[in-house]
Parts: C-alpha cells; structure tokens; sequence
C-alpha cells in the first residue's frame, strides 16, 4: 500500500534512511581534499534507490519529492564551492512515470512535471552544456499533454545592473537554427528564471 501520511512509522522509516544514505555521502567532505564529486555520486545513487521506494509504492510521490527537494539541497550545498565549473558539460537523468509526475533537479536547475503531463513514462534529463554561456539542454526532445515546469539557475550568470524586465529566456529551434523567446519569471533573490513550457530542447538566458 502506497504510504503517503508523513506520520507514519513506515514513512518515517524510509525517510530516516534515505537521509543516512545522505549523511554517508557528505563523509567524502572530510577528506583533504574533499572528494566532491564521489559526494554527489552517492547522493545521486540515494536519489534512484528513492525512485524505486516510490515505483514499488512503498511511498507516495508527495511525500518522495519532499525527500528529493532535501536530496537537491544537499547537492547543491556540495556544488557550492565548485560552481559553475563542476557543472559544465554535466548530465542527470531520472525516469518519471507518466501517471505520477516528479521533479528532477541538477545545479540548480530543474523539471517539474505533473501526473499525466508526460505522453509516456520517460527518462527526463538534465544536460548542463560544455560552454561559457549557461545553456541547458532539458531531454528529451518532444511534446507534452500538458504544460511542464523548467526552472534555470541564474546564480553563476553576472546580472548586476541589468533590469529584470529585461532578463528573458530563450529556446533553441533546430530546424530553424534560432533563439526564441519563452515567457518567463525572473526572482533574483533565488536566482531563478521559471517558465511552463510545451517541449524540451537546449534553453539560456538572453537579454532584451
């Protein structure tokens, strides 16, 4: 039985596992120096052992992805010393079930997708891209039943001076080799820009 009552000695269980597995991974910290990327190794590796909690419904998605938001806290509270750096050219993946919805986070980007948004169940990725520019690929390609969530880290990006209004995001249409505009929300206290979208493909900042 799917167990979604965060009361639960069942849920209670699961999650103070999922954050043991968490707290090994933040052990790496310790060495000199500290091993970053193995840390956000096994945090990912908790992040799929999560999955398959939630796909054998020993756990609800409600109360998987509040699990998950802790999971992409902690990665990013990894990344933090690295930046931008430790992200280019960087990739996560996780399969969302078509009739569940999730959320996937990678450096502080993200994909909210809700139940049946998805034409099938898929593997939905995260491609930060090898380049100055922050440029995200969101995967894979194609269509949606219903609108998706995309959220764009803008913390490594240098926007002082600038006018939100001004601040946009753009998507890339191959067939056309152009960028085009998406509307979007600016919070530059979380350095985030959001915005609902029909379909994934490569997306940046731009400025008007």
């Amino acid at each position: 039985m799917i167990d979604d009552d965060p009361d639960s000695k069942l849920a209670k269980k699961l999650e103070s596992d999922v954050l043991k597995n968490a707290e090994k991974a933040l052990d790496e910290l310790v060495d000199v120096p500290p091993d970053r990327d193995k840390a956000i190794k096994k945090i990912e590796e908790t992040g799929k052992k999560l999955d398959k909690i939630i796909d054998d419904g020993l756990l609800g998605i409600t109360k998987g992805n509040e699990l998950h938001d802790q999971l992409g806290a902690v990665t990013e509270a990894i990344r933090q010393d690295g930046g931008y750096e430790k992200c280019r050219g960087s990739k996560y993946t996780k399969h969302i079930k078509k009739n569940q919805g999730g959320v996937i986070y990678h450096c502080g980007h993200s994909i909210e997708v809700g139940k049946d948004a998805l034409k099938h169940d898929s593997e939905l990725s995260i491609h930060v891209l090898d380049t100055e520019d922050v440029i995200v690929d969101f995967g894979p390609d194609g269509w949606f039943n219903k609108m998706v969530e995309i959220t764009l880290n803008t913390e490594d990006m240098d926007l002082s001076g600038i006018d939100d209004d001004n601040i946009v995001l753009v998507w890339y249409d191959e067939t056309t080799e152009t960028w085009y505009e998406v509307d979007a929300k600016f919070d530059r206290k979380k350095n985030q820009l959001k915005a609902k979208v029909w379909h994934f493909t490569q997306y940046t900042l731009s400025l008007r």
